[in-house]
Parts: structure tokens; C-alpha cells; sequence
């Protein structure tokens, strides 16, 4: 009994002194990962798997790579933390980056009923490349008839949205309503 009572404070010790290590690297590839360095990030990566945080340096070290990791080990990453509260802008930010590539079947793939106004955009282009432009009409119009300028990755579908003859004088209105309430 008397050894029992000499050891478990030096494990508690042990265990104590190994956690502010962690903590402590962890501090600093944060703060290497916010300043781009790469090596002290991926060292970092390395050396804290077990660390109860090291999903937020995989977080990290994934928003500044998004655009070139592998889209099945980005998404596989996001649905592996699905309620991790950095899940909804990684993702937003990734889908985001899809579309300014171009990189269409992969975001309509991914994007699902996305919410992201820029991405709902995305989306349609990349229905217009496809030629998948069936009730996509009503869906570009909702994107156009808003009280507030959109984002620029909306100008192609609103460029088709003209040559559709999609903008009528009741929707032009319509808007300009919206814009004088906003």
C-alpha cells in the first residue's frame, strides 16, 4: 500500500509535466502555422496526435493548404469533425476555392445544399458549364433579386441570366425595392 501511494503522485507528475509540454508546443506550432512556417507546422503535426487539440493544428495546417489537398482527404477531414466548430468555415472556405478553380465536379460533388451565396453562384456556373440548366432559371433569378450587390463569382450567372431573358422589368423592380429597404 505505502509503494502505491509513492507512485501514483510521480505518474500524476509525469503525466502533468508531458500535458504542459504539449500545451506548450502546441502554442508555438500555432503561432509557426500563422506565420507559414511550414516545417515547424509539420513537426508539430508529428509530434501531437494524442494532443486533445490537434484537430484544430490539422484545421489549420488544411485552411492554408485547401486548395491543394486531395478532395476526398479534405472532405473525409471535415465529416470526421462534423461538429467541431471550425467544420462550417474550413468547409465554406474549401468550396469556395473549388469554385475560383473552376474545379466544377468536384464542387458539385462536395457543395450539396450549401447556403454560402458565393457557392450557391459557383454552383449554377458550374451547372451553365455542364449544360445542366434546367430550372436553374428560377434559381439564378433568387441569386439576382436581392437588395445588395453579390459576390463576383455570381456575374456569369447573371450574365446567362440576361441572355435568358431571365431579368424581366418586374424583377428589375423588384430589386430596386429590396436595395431601397436594405
Amino acid at each position: 500500500m505505502s509503494l502505491l501511494l509513492f507512485f501514483v503522485p510521480a505518474l500524476q507528475a509525469e503525466q502533468a509535466g508531458k500535458l504542459t509540454a504539449q500545451r506548450e508546443l502546441f502554442a508555438e506550432t500555432w503561432k509557426a502555422a500563422g506565420r507559414g512556417d511550414r516545417a515547424s507546422l509539420e513537426r508539430g503535426l508529428d509530434e501531437l496526435q494524442a494532443y486533445l487539440l490537434y484537430p484544430y493544428l490539422q484545421y489549420e495546417d488544411y485552411r492554408l493548404r485547401r486548395s491543394r489537398v486531395a478532395a476526398s482527404e479534405l472532405a473525409g477531414f471535415l465529416a470526421q469533425h462534423r461538429d467541431w466548430a471550425f467544420t462550417p468555415g474550413l468547409e465554406q472556405a474549401w468550396l469556395r476555392s473549388l469554385g475560383k478553380q473552376g474545379n466544377w465536379e468536384t464542387l458539385v460533388r462536395y457543395a450539396g445544399d450549401s447556403d454560402d451565396t458565393e457557392v450557391r453562384c459557383y454552383l449554377a456556373q458550374a451547372r451553365i458549364e455542364a449544360g445542366d440548366t434546367e430550372g436553374l432559371l428560377s434559381e439564378a433569378q433568387k441569386l439576382w433579386t436581392v437588395g445588395k450587390s453579390q459576390p463576383d463569382a455570381c456575374d456569369p450567372v447573371f450574365d446567362w441570366l440576361r441572355k435568358q431573358g431571365g431579368i424581366t422589368p418586374g424583377l428589375a423592380w423588384e430589386r430596386i425595392r429590396l436595395a431601397m429597404e436594405a
